[in-house]
């Protein structure tokens, strides 16, 4: 749960998770059960967490905190915050694994718990991170060089705790699509798809003016002319904080439904227990890190320069450097009618990625685990 400083419920489960907190940390003094669980704590289990779980589960037991009831019953793996034995349990862990920040980690770390902090994207801008609760985490799982870089260099990061090891995640697409195009073979009749993956835009009410945004009717009518020009239908996938957060869900379905080959995210007859870069042909973005993705198995990916959220933050070079063309008008969009931008950017993988081997990521970050568990 990513908290809502709009949602009155969300204080009060703060509140209540802090009392049960506070009993269980100073119970687990008394009650000292030391057990081999791997925690698993997130906004939502998906992503880098997800992917670790289902390559590793033969080998640790995961238990995965969460503040949402219905996924504490549905998901094997889960289990509830509000539980004060869950929690003694918590602080009994020999290890943690989390993709943002840790409530209360300070005290955690007095329970000698080792933290990891598994990542859940890359770092694309540069702010200040020199007092970044990341320095409290034993460990920081980087996806490539070029992160550390930037965190060292962009970001004045100084902990000594950044260990390059590749996102897990980037591993199970990149195995997926691999056997997706040894099982399938996609007949010239067979629909295609291409997704539209924007950033999270501002609360800007000029948005119907801004080019390329998703609630610009003109925009749409351009994407949706590209599509038919590509025979493919483009997929509609708003970034998760406009439709969760600010629940334009409504607002964009009725914008694309007089689109013929534009449809949004929930509509898509498709496998979604699979990765959309494995189902999509091509990929349309501006300043989300959602193209690496693509880039990890050469799928073509078409930039936009759109409006960017935050006017004065500095975005890093993975968004902003010499191997990213971005499209700046309606004509250059409609200019890709040809398959000369289907060609993988390989310059671009080479600087985002290094010599990162994808293959070897899982066993890189079982390294690191094992040397735990000894």
């Amino acid at each position: 749960m990513k908290f809502n400083k709009k949602n009155f419920n969300h204080y009060c489960i703060f509140i209540s998770y802090s009392i049960i907190f506070l009993v269980a940390f100073l119970s687990s003094l008394i009650v000292k059960k030391k057990h081999n669980k791997i925690f698993l704590i997130g906004h939502r289990f998906e992503g880098n967490l997800e992917s670790f779980v289902k390559l590793n589960h033969l080998k640790y037991d995961f238990t995965y905190l969460t503040f949402n009831n219905d996924i504490a019953n549905k998901n094997k793996y889960a289990i509830k915050y509000l539980n004060i034995s869950n929690i003694i349990e918590l602080l009994n862990a020999k290890v943690i694994i989390s993709t943002h920040g840790i409530l209360f980690h300070r005290l955690i770390k007095l329970k000698n718990i080792i933290t990891i902090n598994i990542g859940h994207g890359v770092q694309t801008s540069n702010v200040d991170l020199s007092h970044s609760e990341l320095n409290l985490f034993n460990e920081v799982w980087l996806c490539t060089q070029l992160e550390k870089n930037v965190l060292l260099n962009d970001c004045g990061y100084s902990a000594n705790n950044l260990k390059v090891t590749g996102f897990v995640k980037h591993q199970e697409i990149y195995y997926s699509n691999l056997r997706i195009n040894q099982e399938t073979n996609k007949s010239e009749n067979q629909q295609s798809y291409w997704l539209y993956a924007p950033t999270a835009v501002s609360n800007n009410n000029n948005n119907r003016q801004n080019l390329f945004n998703v609630k610009n009717p003109q925009f749409l009518e351009e994407l949706n002319k590209l599509s038919i020009n590509n025979a493919c239908k483009t997929i509609i996938k708003p970034h998760y904080n406009d439709v969760i957060k600010n629940k334009d869900t409504a607002e964009i379905n009725k914008l694309i439904s007089g689109f013929q080959n534009l449809v949004f995210i929930d509509e898509v007859d498709i496998d979604k227990n699979n990765f959309l870069s494995n189902l999509t042909d091509v990929l349309i973005t501006d300043w989300s890190s959602i193209y690496l993705d693509y880039l990890i198995i050469d799928k073509p990916i078409i930039f936009l320069n759109s409006s960017k959220r935050r006017k004065k933050i500095t975005v890093s070079k993975y968004l902003e450097n010499d191997f990213i063309k971005r499209i700046n008008s309606y004509e250059d969009l409609n200019e890709l009618q040809n398959q000369s931008f289907k060609v993988p950017n390989k310059e671009l993988k080479k600087f985002i990625f290094g010599n990162l081997d994808v293959e070897k990521i899982n066993e890189t970050c079982n390294e690191r685990l094992r040397s735990i568990f000894v």
